[in-house]
């Protein structure tokens, strides 16, 4: 009972601390909110890619980086660091109404801001970052560290680790309700204004608690300050961090930040760049920081490091098995290798963390740790590596950290005979778990003939059917998708082969559209085709003369490969068709030729731009299909490919015909392998009902089942994959 006792003096501070647990809590919730908010609306701009994202990460940790160094450099100028804190707070609120007033919302740019050419996108998203959010995150990023310095002014015996982990639950909260609250309750728009108001009242709350320390400030004796430095002193004796301490702090949280965005980006590859799947790898990030900062006692250490074994051998065999594992154990497989990873790297920073005295140092260390990591997977790793291999680099430097840890710092699992014994079997099970992740690299190199990697994902040319020199041909793959191959026989090198046969529902709507055009005057014009994604061209191999293919392609190096660079492919340059290729955002780029009223035109617009087997959602909402219609004639075809693993895309493009009330049919090929011509679905939307009753078209549309899941119609503001997951091929491992 006597533990519940409250004293005067704490009695009479209850008031001001609580405001403090408010504030941290509310200043980290804001600052990981804001994250998914701010690149889901940019992600379009840049073609949908999983980059976007990891761009955006390295943004908001060099920012977390620069708030946690103001903050030490505030707690080192105690005079006025109260009032150049407030003010800017003051200044950034005032920002965010003169943007409002320009912009139409507090943090979404206009449509000025978008980008008109695909070079250097990762300087772009870095700029409209910091224009739109950059003071905002950089205060928020700052107060944690900077109030949990001032907290001493109160109660200067409370542990301010205790409050890093609060500041990680707000964290934590902050991101997972996103996708789960935020993102499908409000548009965009009313996310960014809900936003804006919860910074307000934090900015309330920080002006009412500076006052507070103004007052403490001026009302402490000099003798009762001396006497909260000289506990501070206590706590801190024995602990001052050595060079080789700090060194260690930057190396393990660096580790972790590598971890976490390969992490991230091997699961948007796969799947769809969604805010969900942004979120899950960062939100066990934080709940691995919760945990490890509320106590030593939360990491039993040896436990640990053997769960971290047996999930990194789960890793290496998950990537190892990447196209024959169900993505539902591919996600749980990564998601709990990440978790065992950053709790071990975050609890052995706890164990090595120094006191209260070098708080804000011990956050900028871990802050620019954080950078380096962000750093090495944007920058450094495209450089180095030609395909996405600093997973495999950072789970190797996670091993090398655990060891040098046990080797240099005390207690340590080898000090015990029993712990060193039960360590082997972990050294065996790491060699399996090294032998598999050694074997993906081999995998995804063996027989590539060229290899190339950019903002964009990683492009690999094979040659495939190697025994009968016919047969023989070179493919294109991003990531683990097919972008068409193209044979290398004279002879046969002008059949459209993988998802674009003859009888592939792209392919039976170029052949059938004039029968059914009505347009006597479309033999002798040629027909106008639009597609976005460009692959090898294979579909140019169904031009005719006087007809037009225009590609849209936003990644160069696709580009480069079609138009013959090494002499693999050769579909647009054996092409009788005239060949134009519009370098961008296709949907950028579909807009800009609208607002300048160069309309397309097109007979048929086919829509297949994946990389691997990512949907790239910005090109199957409302607004994208409204803008595929004003290009397209009247009586025009939309054909979109929906070809999928994980996916059923089916009752999605159904709502999106219904709602522009066009008739829709579903062609599934099962693909002839002596044409080179793969399964694929696609479907075929119109208002031209005359094209539906052709022979062709009728004979190979394939009724939808009946049991279709109900989907709410995609927007530029709400998407929801759950309802199309396919459950079998989700979770089967074959």
């Amino acid at each position: 009972m006597g533990k519940l006792i409250l004293t005067n003096a704490q009695k009479r501070d209850l008031p001001v601390i609580i405001p403090f647990f408010i504030t941290i809590f509310l200043s980290a919730f804001l600052l990981f909110q804001v994250q998914p908010l701010i690149s889901r609306f940019i992600l379009p701009w840049f073609g949908g890619t999983p980059a976007v994202w990891s761009t955006s990460l390295l943004f908001f940790q060099s920012l977390l980086m620069g708030g946690y160094a103001f903050a030490h450099w505030l707690s080192a100028n105690k005079k006025w660091q109260l009032q150049l804190y407030l003010v800017l707070l003051f200044f950034s609120f005032l920002m965010l109404l003169v943007l409002s007033a320009h912009w139409g919302s507090p943090l979404l740019p206009d449509d000025r801001w978008k980008p008109v050419t695909v070079n250097q996108p990762l300087l772009r998203i870095i700029t409209i970052l910091l224009v739109s959010v950059g003071l905002p995150y950089f205060l928020l990023s700052s107060t944690s560290p900077l109030l949990q310095s001032w907290l001493k002014f109160f109660n200067p015996k409370r542990t301010p680790f205790r409050l890093y982990a609060l500041s990680n639950f707000g964290s934590f909260l902050g991101l997972i309700s996103y996708p789960f609250l935020f993102e499908p309750l409000f548009r965009l728009n009313e996310q960014a204004w809900i936003w804006s108001v919860l910074y307000l009242i934090f900015i309330i709350f920080c002006g009412f608690i500076g006052w507070q320390v103004l007052k403490r400030q001026t009302r402490k004796q000099p003798q009762e300050m001396m006497s909260i430095a000289s506990k501070t002193s206590t706590e801190n004796s024995g602990r001052d961090p050595t060079l080789f301490r700090k060194v260690l702090w930057v190396m393990l949280a660096a580790c972790s930040s590598i971890l976490l965005i390969s992490v991230t980006n091997q699961l948007t590859q796969e799947v769809a760049v969604i805010p969900f799947l942004w979120v899950l790898p960062l939100s066990i990030y934080l709940f691995s920081f919760i945990i490890s900062f509320s106590g030593e006692k939360w990491y039993p250490r040896m436990l640990f490091i053997s769960l971290l074994a047996i999930s990194t051998f789960g890793a290496g065999y998950a990537l190892r098995a990447l196209t024959t594992t169900g993505l539902f154990y591919q996600i749980l497989i990564l998601v709990l290798f990440l978790f065992f990873a950053t709790f071990v790297l975050h609890g052995e920073l706890y164990r090595i963390r120094p006191g209260s005295k070098d708080l804000t140092a011990f956050y900028l260390y871990i802050s620019l740790g954080g950078v380096i990591g962000g750093i090495f997977v944007n920058l450094v790793a495209p450089i180095i590596f030609k395909g996405y291999w600093e997973l495999h680099l950072g789970i190797l430097i996670l091993w090398l950290l655990i060891l040098l840890l046990q080797l240099t710092q005390r207690p340590s699992i080898f000090d015990r005979k029993r712990l060193w014994e039960a360590f082997l079997p972990i050294l065996l099970i790491l060699a399996a778990g090294g032998y598999l992740l050694f074997d993906n690299i081999t995998q995804t190199t063996s027989g590539v003939l060229n290899m190339q990697r950019n903002f964009y994902g990683v492009l690999r040319v094979r040659l495939i059917g190697i025994g009968d020199p016919l047969e023989n041909a070179y493919a294109l793959n991003h990531g683990s998708t097919s972008h068409g191959f193209q044979f290398q026989d004279v002879e046969k090198r002008s059949i459209p082969t993988a998802y674009y046969g003859e009888q592939s529902g792209i392919g039976l709507a170029i052949k059938n559209y004039k029968e059914a055009s009505g347009n006597n005057e479309l033999a002798q014009q040629g027909l106008k085709v639009g597609l976005i994604g460009l692959g090898t061209g294979t579909l140019a191999a169904y031009g005719q003369n006087e007809d037009n293919y225009r590609f849209y392609e936003i990644n160069q190096d696709i580009v480069d490969l079609a138009l013959g660079q090494d002499g693999y492919f050769t579909y647009l340059s054996d092409s009788p068709a005239n060949i134009e290729i519009v370098i961008g955002d296709a949907r950028i780029s579909l807009e800009s030729e609208r607002n300048r009223e160069a309309f397309g035109n097109f007979d048929i617009l086919a829509v297949d731009a994946f990389s691997s087997d990512a949907i790239p959602v910005h090109l199957l909402t409302v607004e994208a299909v409204g803008l595929y219609l004003a290009h397209l004639k009247p009586e025009g075809v939309l054909a979109i490919h929906i070809s999928n693993r994980y996916l059923n895309l089916a009752p999605l493009v159904e709502s999106l015909a219904e709602y522009y009330q066009m008739d829709h049919a579903m062609i599934k090929n099962a693909g002839d392998k002596s044409k080179g011509s793969y399964a694929s679905t696609w479907m075929l939307l119109s208002k031209n009902k005359v094209f539906f009753e052709l022979p062709e078209i009728r004979k190979n549309n394939v009724s939808t089942p009946e049991n279709q899941p109900d989907v709410r119609i995609w927007t530029d503001d709400y998407s929801n994959l759950l309802p199309l997951i396919k459950m079998k091929e989700f979770t089967t491992i074959q």
